[in-house]
């Protein structure tokens, strides 16, 4: 274990985690949140002696001096701008080393963790269901499966993030419904200095149902 209490991130990590806690008015997931993240203050940091860790040293991006985002934020206009052309280079630069891409493909844009409607171009034929993570809370498919996937016990990432996430995705495809295009998930980073986002996303496809997913991230710089 990396000697958190030593580490700035540590300190800010805390911090957000109260936070986070006080955003969320949903008793159960509360109570997720508070056992996630006393079993990340237990686990602390991997380091080389974890198994699992072996052969990454996750030290020196612990020490960065990262922005840590505690709530939902608006893009303003020069930064949905931005984002646009981010994303358009992107597409240009990926749209034949893709499978299906370049044959079409339905788009969902997150930029900086959050759904960005204006750039996504979806199914519009109401069964395919897609909304920010904080708006499922109350879907009997989000409640069956949220947080049973990723398993907290052991893994101090997941349950750092399960105990601070603040945004993310919640997709829910109905049985045996098939898409005819491929669902591209775009993840655009619009920010210069170094950010720790923390969400968190679930996927719910039905029996018999069949979607393609790909996913790739662009950020400054990249």
């Amino acid at each position: 274990m990396i000697n958190q209490l030593e580490m700035p991130l540590y300190d800010s990590l805390v911090s957000k985690y109260e936070i986070a806690s006080m955003q969320n008015a949903n008793e159960e997931l509360q109570r997720l949140r508070s056992k996630a993240f006393d079993i990340f203050r237990s686990l602390g940091f991997p380091t080389l002696k974890n198994e699992e860790w072996k052969y990454t040293n996750v030290l020196p991006y612990l020490k960065e001096d990262y922005d840590i985002q505690t709530a939902r934020q608006e893009l303003t206009q020069e930064e949905f701008e931005r984002a646009a052309r981010m994303m358009s280079l992107h597409l240009e630069e990926i749209q034949h080393s893709l499978k299906g891409e370049h044959k079409g493909a339905y788009r969902l844009v997150i930029v900086n963790g959050r759904i960005n409607p204006a750039l996504s171009v979806l199914p519009e034929d109401g069964k395919f269901k897609v909304c920010p993570i904080a708006e499922a809370e109350q879907e009997a498919l989000f409640q069956q499966y949220f947080g049973t996937i990723a398993t907290m016990e052991g893994n101090a990432f997941v349950a750092m993030n399960t105990a601070l996430y603040n945004d993310g995705f919640y997709i829910e495809v109905p049985p045996a419904y098939t898409m005819d295009m491929p669902l591209h998930i775009v993840h655009v980073i619009t920010t210069e200095n170094p950010v720790l986002l923390q969400r968190r996303n679930l996927i719910v496809v039905g029996r018999t149902a069949s979607v393609e997913i790909i996913e790739t991230t662009v950020g400054r710089g990249q």
